[in-house]
């Protein structure tokens, strides 16, 4: 059964911090662009958000800087937001379902999988809507590349999460 932990002001802040800099990032970096980058520093903040807080973490972290991105990307509004959602939850849903996380430890190697598998399914879920929308033309070389580049930053984004909580965050948190 997943449980949703109460929030408390500490991860009202880690949710606010966290977002911020997910919404930073991606307005600095010019999209397409971004999703070289973003991806690794998103996943490795939703998959912190996780570790520290649960499912909710991850999933009200994607909540609001999926909204904050959507008021600057408006006229990609409700992709902006639902492929952000989509993000958080199944990060959250997949770290759950291998049960990375045992009490206070974490199966690193089960973090890379979840944040992996989350990664790539939204990456694709995203460039197939951008292709069959029209947004971009149909490219499967690109395709191809976001793809690898997915696989790449979910499994380095779970493992710096991993370190992160393992070196430093498993005092606070347990």
């Amino acid at each position: 059964m997943i449980k949703m932990r109460r929030m408390n002001t500490r991860n009202i802040a880690l949710i606010s911090l966290f977002s911020a800099i997910i919404f930073m990032e991606k307005i600095i970096i010019p999209a397409p662009y971004d999703k070289i980058v973003s991806v690794f520093i998103q996943i490795t903040l939703l998959m912190l958000g996780y570790l520290t807080m649960g499912l909710s973490g991850s999933f009200f972290i994607s909540v609001l800087s999926g909204t904050l991105l959507a008021f600057v990307r408006s006229e990609f509004l409700l992709m902006t937001l639902s492929l952000s959602v989509t993000y958080g939850v199944l990060l959250g849903l997949s770290a759950e379902l291998l049960k990375v996380k045992s009490g206070a430890s974490i199966n690193l190697r089960r973090l890379i999988l979840s944040s992996t598998i989350s990664s790539v399914l939204v990456g694709s879920i995203g460039m197939a809507l951008t292709m069959i929308l029209g947004i971009i033309e149909i490219n499967l070389f690109l395709f191809a590349v976001m793809l690898v580049a997915g696989i790449v930053q979910g499994a380095l984004g779970g493992y710096l999460a991993g370190i992160l909580w393992q070196r430093y965050l498993i005092k606070m948190y347990s």
